[in-house]
């Protein structure tokens, strides 16, 4: 399986599985967030803030979307308070993501790069460690 942490907007990058890191009390117009549910035909937006998708860390939820998305599928995933994200949460987010989501028919998975205080590079050292 091939991994990429993108920085490219997320509604362009092609793949199986778009992995988009929730944090909590975060809605669907956040403002990166909302770049992928406009995109997505606002499916993603019908999970985000449910108890299905609160951001907490662990919590993931998977959904389908309409063309209009590179990807075929949006993983969402809880990280947790966006202060408390480190790439050590990243490496187990990324980690479980993979283990739970990346199985047959999965090709390619990509990772959101997110606004928060790890960057890209510490993000794509988080992959290749916790994948």
């Amino acid at each position: 399986m091939k991994f990429h942490v993108v920085t490219e907007p997320a509604y362009q990058v092609a793949a199986d599985v778009l992995i988009l890191p929730v944090f909590e009390d975060e809605t669907a117009e956040s403002h990166d967030l909302a770049l992928v549910n406009e995109a997505a035909g606002g499916v993603p937006g019908q999970v985000i803030g449910t108890d299905e998708m609160k951001g907490k860390p662990g919590q993931f939820a998977l959904v389908r979307v309409p063309a209009g998305l590179g990807a075929r599928r949006v993983l969402l995933a809880g990280a947790g308070k966006a202060e408390n994200f480190t790439s050590g949460a990243a490496r187990k987010l990324i980690g479980a993501a993979v283990r739970g989501y990346g199985r047959k028919g999965v090709a390619t998975m990509a990772l959101v790069a997110r606004q928060t205080a790890v960057s890209a590079a510490e993000l794509g050292q988080a992959a290749a460690e916790g994948a």
